[in-house]
């Protein structure tokens, strides 16, 4: 029964289909709509990087602030672990090894970030 009534609506759509109607008129309707649309996307894409520029240069300074404190908590810990070691002489600047390891860290993550 249920297949019955299947076929019944597929030859009722295939005549409807079959009969050739026309493109109802939207006067420009399609147009405007299309239009609006690509004017949004460009508002919004144009306001969202201005505001991760904007937020960006606003969190630079709290950020090497940052980025400093946590470059000097690490260069202590590593100078207090290293310390007594033989042939670690060579490594004077910890805390700029740090801070270069912390970047490399960092500088994928952000990318990823403002990639999407």
């Amino acid at each position: 029964m249920h297949e019955e009534s299947d076929k019944k609506g597929e030859a009722l759509f295939t005549r409807l289909f079959a009969q050739g109607l026309d493109a109802p008129a939207d006067d420009g309707f399609t147009d405007t709509v299309m239009g609006r649309i690509g004017r949004r996307l460009v508002i919004r894409k144009t306001v969202l990087t201005t505001a991760a520029v904007i937020g960006g240069l606003i969190a630079i300074g709290p950020a090497y602030e940052l980025s400093l404190l946590i470059s000097g908590a690490v260069s202590n810990t590593i100078s207090q672990a290293i310390s007594g070691w033989s042939g670690v002489d060579w490594l004077p600047q910890t805390r700029i090894l740090a801070l270069a390891g912390l970047t490399v860290i960092l500088a994928p993550v952000v990318a990823a970030i403002l990639d999407e």
